[in-house]
């Protein structure tokens, strides 16, 4: 399998030099755009600046959305949050569109839940997958017909690189 140097970032990680990290091997970039539903407090505070420098910089970006829905219909509303803020980088997005799935209020119907956004996302013309941890994969992603999945196995936090 080959290895691919790339990173996931939010707000959290406030801005980023993007031609130095290019110039560091990063390759590809998840960037998250926002969460909950459509208020513009819900907006990834730094997501079009992450996604305007990663792009100029020659990273390859795709983009995920944390998610708080618990039924099918708020999840809808948050697909449609997702909308409004990537729509303007349609074109350059490179991988599907990730939904990530961690919080416990989503548990209960989880199917709903991630098929709302799903469905959503590919009825507006996006490839849609999920985000979630190896554990919660395990326990309660076997029913949800899913085409991409990217799970989150972390490595120690030594400050060094990992491969999961």
């Amino acid at each position: 399998m080959a290895a691919f140097n790339c990173v996931d970032v939010s707000e959290w990680n406030k801005e980023i030099d993007w031609a130095s990290a290019k110039a560091d091997g990063v390759e590809y970039a998840f960037i998250r755009c926002g969460f909950g539903r459509d208020t513009e407090s819900q907006d990834d505070k730094y997501f079009r600046i992450n996604m305007e420098n990663a792009i100029n910089a020659g990273v390859k970006v795709g983009v995920y959305f944390y998610a708080y829905a618990s039924d099918y219909d708020s999840a809808i509303e948050e697909a449609k949050h997702c909308i409004r803020l990537i729509e303007p980088y349609r074109e350059v997005i490179s991988f599907p569109v990730f939904y990530d799935v961690e919080e416990a209020q989503n548990v209960n119907r989880i199917q709903d839940v991630v098929m709302g956004f799903i469905n959503t996302m590919n009825y507006y013309g996006y490839n849609t997958g999920v985000y979630t941890m190896v554990s919660w994969y395990d326990a309660y992603f076997g029913p949800i017909d899913c085409d991409y999945i990217w799970l989150a196995a972390w490595g120690p936090d030594d400050g060094e690189p990992h491969t999961k």
